[in-house]
C-alpha cells in the first residue's frame, strides 16, 4: 500500500507502517523518535556553580566584616583595662613595698620583745637571788638574836 504525505503525493511505495522501509527483506525504521530534553540536561551546571561560588565568597566576605569589626571593638575596650592592668601593677609595687616595710618592722618588734623578756627574766633572777639573800640575812640576825637572848651577858649580872 503507497504511503501518502499532506500534500498527497507519495512518500514511497513499498508496503509496511509509515517511517518503515525495506532494505533485502527486513524492514527498518527510518524516524529518529526524539525525547524532550531532559530538565537536567536543558540547566547551565557552570553558571549554577558560579554563582553558588560567588554566593559563598560574599558570606565570607561579610563574616570577616564583622569579624573584624567585634575584633575592633574588642580592642577598644581592652586599651583601657591594659591602663588598669598598669596601674595595678604600680599598687602592687606599692603594697609590697609596704608589707615588706612593715615585716621588717615586725621582726624588729618582736627582737625588741625577745629582748626585753631576757631582761625581765634576768631582773627576775637578781630579784630572787636578793630575796634569798635578804631572807638569809634576816635568818642569820633572827639566829643571833635567839642565841644572844638566850646566853647571859656578863654585863647584865646585877649586884
Amino acid at each position: 500500500m503507497p504511503v501518502f504525505d499532506e500534500n498527497e503525493g507519495g512518500i514511497n511505495n513499498t508496503e509496511g507502517p509509515p517511517g518503515y522501509t525495506t532494505v533485502r527483506g527486513k524492514q527498518t525504521n527510518t524516524w529518529s523518535v526524539t525525547k524532550p530534553p531532559s530538565f537536567f540536561k536543558r540547566i547551565p551546571v557552570v553558571p549554577i556553580i558560579l554563582v553558588i561560588l560567588v554566593i559563598l565568597v560574599a558570606l565570607v566576605g561579610i563574616r570577616l566584616y564583622f569579624f573584624e569589626t567585634a575584633l575592633s571593638d574588642l580592642k577598644a575596650e581592652i586599651s583601657p583595662l591594659k591602663g588598669i592592668r598598669g596601674q595595678m601593677a604600680g599598687l602592687q609595687t606599692g603594697f609590697d613595698a609596704r608589707i615588706g616595710g612593715a615585716n621588717k618592722e615586725l621582726h624588729r618588734l618582736q627582737s625588741e620583745i625577745a629582748h626585753l623578756r631576757s631582761e625581765i627574766d634576768a631582773m627576775k633572777g637578781r630579784q630572787k637571788h636578793q630575796a634569798e639573800a635578804a631572807s638569809q640575812k634576816q635568818a642569820a640576825e633572827a639566829k643571833k638574836k635567839t642565841a644572844s637572848a638566850k646566853k647571859p651577858n656578863p654585863k647584865d649580872r646585877r649586884p
